[in-house]
């Protein structure tokens, strides 16, 4: 308490003593006596009047902010005017109480301690999150050093500076077992080593006997972890690792052919940052590097990762095409077939968005062992990319010789999987096409054989399916559809719907989407599923999402032209337009060609797109928030996104895919994944809006759960330029109150 009337002082601890609630108290009068007690009682709470002699509770404020910025702290002052109070609010004061009003004060402390409390656990959330994402960033960076460095002391530097670089650690080195001899020698380091490594050299000799902790590594060949360097007795060099400011290590053994050849030592500035999922995604790192270092180790001509994927351990796609020649050329000379079988996952995307990518990475693993299970001595198995694998067959004879090959693998990979204790059920679709029937080269088998895979997945998934020749017509029907659709702008054979947004607070329509549609002259009306995949995939996405944004901003600006109440219309941007240079330049002409406010247009983008390239989208997010417009992330809670950098992002909406609304009222995780992403997106102080409400229960849901807005086909399916001009006139009209949504144009 900072307060220099004790008879005050006396009342306020008896009122809240009166509300049951037990504790400690000390009293301040001067700055000095204040700092004291601060550093020595630690309080939990700071009770302060507003005005002491020589010293006043604003600087006290301050003090305290500058030293502990988590402790709450509540003016009880009889002085206090409402322009002092909102001035102590702005510096940081968590609530003010009026002498003549203590009964309300020990509602206050409670809720300032709760508040407090929930303050620093969310951080601690987002503190380990954003250790989690650096050590994400430097396990990627790590294995992309990998496939491109073919030196292993090179590799070995190259890891101790992305761990320091991305990881943020405060140092970290490279020690090489020597063969036959218990040594451990420091081979590459990096960060602050301010002659550690010197100090400590000599211990090295007998690492394999001293209880040190890359010693105790090189015996157990497993993860040694010390998360308290200055109280754990283990570390021989304490008093030199705790003057470099190293709080905690991480000792990660390198195994080739199950010999510990490294450590990889990790130290850290903070204490207790090595945790079980921490642990979890460092051993992996020096999994991979372990493997990589196995095939480094037999000094083959080229890289083993040039040739084989990390992940699986099967053949790439570089050393599939060699694989597929020559058993084309063993074809030709003996006269057989060639089997191509190209085998996708059902539904893995939904299995590695809902588990994680750890899970899915396993889940991989786990199918490359049972693929391998099928085959024979001579036959390949690669995997070229994502969930897709591939299967050379050679030496065949007819197309009965390949299916019970085909019936065998179908049954091993639906087999159940355990993963994390939680068992999987994945089917996967195959499609073949043989040599020389079906193709003379490894680009037209491959083709053929992905061909007759998507036939498989059209007729249902789970089933395999032979390359026939009339699957050439769907191909020379994308291309038909991919011609046409560069002259639609042209031909003005482009046009808008626009999907009502509603604000769930008023009922009141504050702004719709903007959805492209395509009439073709040639071709009729075009599904959005089948012509903007096609865009996306061959760029013209670009001069597409240009017109519409030219088209949004002249048509608003024609609405309120016509007098109809002004509204914000969302764009959905695609990934070639966000990273094409010049953006902002093009919506801020578009904007000054319709002479339209800014703020009248909003950006809509994915996570994907964002976490791309996280520090350049910041800039470009920037840049297009200067400007004055509205961004949104869509469709969040699908892609992966790292909540350190969400924050950073200069947007003021989320929009919840409709994935996790359409059964938010009958499934549980659904409803809790919705519920979490209206708690983030509220505590970041962000607006949040559900895509696809369909239903009364979903409506019921969002309200309750103090969801902003949301838009579906609840309120209205996307409509016409003139029926939502009607319905903005409608808005015109009956101002001041919410509309009702049946009296909305059909």
């Amino acid at each position: 308490m900072l307060e220099d009337v004790p008879s005050d002082a006396e009342l306020e601890l008896r009122t809240i003593r009166q509300a049951g609630i037990e504790f400690e108290s000390r009293r301040a009068e001067s700055r000095n006596e204040f700092l004291g007690l601060l550093a020595e009682f630690k309080p939990h709470v700071v009770l302060s009047d507003f005005s002491l002699p020589g010293f006043d509770g604003l600087s006290a404020l301050k003090l305290v902010r500058e030293k502990y910025p988590d402790l709450p702290f509540i003016f009880v002052s009889g002085t206090i005017g409402e322009e002092r109070a909102i001035e102590a609010l702005k510096h940081g004061a968590t609530d003010y109480v009026l002498k003549g009003n203590l009964a309300r004060l020990p509602s206050s402390v409670l809720r300032a301690l709760r508040e407090a409390e929930e303050y620093r656990q969310r951080r601690r959330q987002e503190e380990k999150l954003a250790r989690l994402s650096r050590i994400h960033a430097v396990l990627s960076g790590i294995n992309s050093a990998i496939v491109r460095i073919h030196d292993r002391r090179e590799l070995f530097q190259e890891a101790c500076s992305v761990a320091v670089e991305q990881g943020e650690f405060r140092m970290a080195w490279v020690g090489l077992a020597v063969p036959g001899a218990a040594t451990l020698k420091p081979v590459a380091w990096y960060g602050h080593n301010d002659g550690y490594l010197d100090e400590v050299a000599a211990a090295m000799d007998g690492a394999a006997e001293n209880r040190g902790i890359s010693g105790q590594a090189l015996r157990q060949r497993n993860v040694i972890v010390v998360n308290d360097i200055e109280n754990d007795e283990r570390v021989v060099f304490r008093k030199e690792a705790l003057a470099r400011g190293y709080r905690s290590l991480a000792a990660l053994p390198l195994l080739v052919d199950d010999e510990v050849v490294a450590i990889f030592m990790i130290f850290s500035g903070e204490t207790g940052v090595f945790d079980q999922e921490e642990m979890k995604l460092l051993s992996e790192l020096a999994g991979d590097v372990s493997f990589a270092l196995g095939y480094l180790a037999k000094e083959e001509k080229l890289n083993y990762l040039a040739y084989y994927d990390v992940l699986t351990g099967l053949t790439n796609r570089n050393l599939l095409q060699d694989h597929l020649k020559q058993a084309i050329a063993h074809a030709n000379r003996l006269g057989r077939m060639v089997a191509v079988v190209v085998i996708d996952l059902d539904h893995f995307k939904l299995i590695n968005d809902s588990l994680g990518h750890s899970a899915g990475d396993q889940l991989l693993k786990e199918v490359a062992t049972r693929l391998l299970s099928c085959i024979r001595d001579g036959d390949t198995v690669a995997r070229p990319g994502g969930d897709e694998f591939v299967m050379v067959l050679p030496d065949q004879v007819s197309e009965e010789s390949v299916s019970p090959v085909i019936q065998r693998l179908l049954e091993s990979v639906s087999r159940a999987i355990y993963i994390e204790n939680q068992e999987l059920n994945i089917t996967c679709s195959v499609g073949v096409a043989l040599y020389p029937q079906d193709g003379g080269n490894v680009e037209m088998l491959l083709s053929n054989a992905d061909a007759a895979m998507y036939r498989a997945k059209d007729l249902g998934r789970s089933n395999f399916q032979f390359f026939a020749k009339e699957m050439n017509a769907k191909v020379s029907e994308r291309l038909l559809l991919q011609a046409n659709l560069r002259h639609a702008i042209e031909r003005d054979e482009l046009f808008l719907h626009y999907q009502p947004k509603i604000d769930l607070r008023s009922g009141r329509l504050i702004g719709a989407e903007a959805l492209v549609r395509w009439r073709s002259r040639k071709m009729g009306l075009m599904s959005p599923g089948r012509f903007i995949p096609i865009a996306e995939e061959s760029g013209l996405i670009v001069p597409v999402g240009e017109w519409v944004i030219r088209q949004v901003c002249a048509q608003n600006r024609a609405w309120q032209e016509q007098g109809l109440p002004p509204v914000c219309i969302s764009v959905n941007l695609s990934a070639h337009q966000f990273r094409r240079k010049g953006l902002p330049q093009l919506i801020a002409t578009a904007l000054r060609e319709a002479r339209l406010d800014p703020g009248y247009l909003e950006m809509e983008l994915t996570e994907s797109m964002v976490m791309h390239n996280v520090e350049q989208a910041i800039m470009i997010l920037g840049d297009l928030k200067a400007m004055g417009l509205e961004l949104s992330i869509d469709d969040f809670g699908t892609g992966y996104s790292s909540l350190s950098y969400l924050k950073r992002l200069p947007v003021g909406r989320l929009k919840i895919d409709r994935s996790f609304v359409q059964d938010i009222a009958s499934d549980p995780d659904d409803a809790a994944i919705t519920q979490a992403v209206i708690s983030l997106g509220h505590s970041l102080g962000l607006k949040v809006t559900a895509e696809g409400v369909e239903t009364e229960e979903q409506l019921a849901f969002l309200k309750a759960n103090a969801c902003d807005e949301a838009q579906g086909f609840y309120f209205g399916k996307p409509m016409p330029a003139a029926d939502f001009a009607l319905l903005l006139d409608s808005l015109g009209s009956t101002r001041g109150r919410a509309l009702d949504h049946h009296s909305w144009p059909a």
